[in-house]
């Protein structure tokens, strides 16, 4: 802590609890950095300068998408799996696991699994102003005929066994969109004996949508990046190369 007296800087730190000691010095004194810090050795600045330079120059940049990065206003393939060398047999299996993934991505069927206040705005993102069904987004009352689930709010204890139940219910491929931070890790209850420190802990989850309670335009760009995740999907291109 600084404070001037009498045209001179006194300097306070603290030593120990509720101890103080107050150093005076110089205003000349304050401004130099080598009377206050201690200061390193030169030769160790000059390794980390030199293990930075050559980290540095090992990292690569890597574009997303295939061997070079897209420019814009450049008309990029539907399809991500175009790769140099591709065999007829590879070329097939890849368009099929394109038409596959594309009826997927455009029928991602949730299921109505609101626990607690973020179920409010999973409401909001099917109400008309983001209008989930544009992008082939239907709730379903049951487990048996969707594709996601959202865990909407606090899984408790109690509701643990009924979360994996229901997600055990769901058919493949199935994925979970864990929303708010009570679903991601707790959230304010983390530390009472009744909530489970994150639905991970109880089924697998491929999207967390951070805050408490998340915007409904939060949960309109998780289930993009799930469609995103769903087009990418290579089934028959796994089962083709086994």
């Amino acid at each position: 802590m600084l404070s001037k007296f009498n045209g001179k800087t006194h300097f306070s730190f603290r030593i120990q609890q509720n101890c103080f000691k107050t150093l005076v010095i110089t205003k000349e004194d304050a401004t130099r950095s080598d009377r206050l810090l201690p200061r390193p050795a030169p030769a160790l600045v000059e390794a980390e300068e030199r293990q930075y330079s050559s980290d540095t120059k090992s990292v690569k940049y890597v574009p997303p998408h295939g061997a070079k990065a897209p420019t814009l206003g450049e008309n990029r393939k539907y399809s991500p799996f175009h790769f140099p060398g591709q065999s007829r047999g590879e070329w097939v299996v890849a368009r099929l696991d394109d038409i596959l993934n594309w009826g997927r991505k455009n029928s991602i069927w949730p299921l109505t699994f609101g626990l607690a206040c973020c179920a409010l705005e999973m409401m909001h993102y099917a109400a008309p102003r983001y209008d989930m069904d544009r992008y082939g987004m239907v709730f379903r009352g049951t487990p048996r005929q969707t594709d996601v689930i959202i865990v909407a709010g606090t899984v408790t204890n109690k509701m643990a066994p009924i979360l994996r139940k229901t997600y055990d219910m769901m058919p493949e491929p199935r994925w979970v969109v864990s929303m708010g931070s009570c679903a991601n890790g707790g959230g304010y209850y983390h530390y009472t004996y009744a909530t489970v420190r994150g639905c991970d802990r109880i089924v697998p989850v491929d999207i967390y949508v951070p805050g408490c309670p998340p915007t409904a335009e939060a949960l309109l760009y998780a289930m993009l990046q799930l469609q995103k995740k769903v087009k990418r999907m290579r089934i028959l291109q796994v089962w083709y190369r086994h």
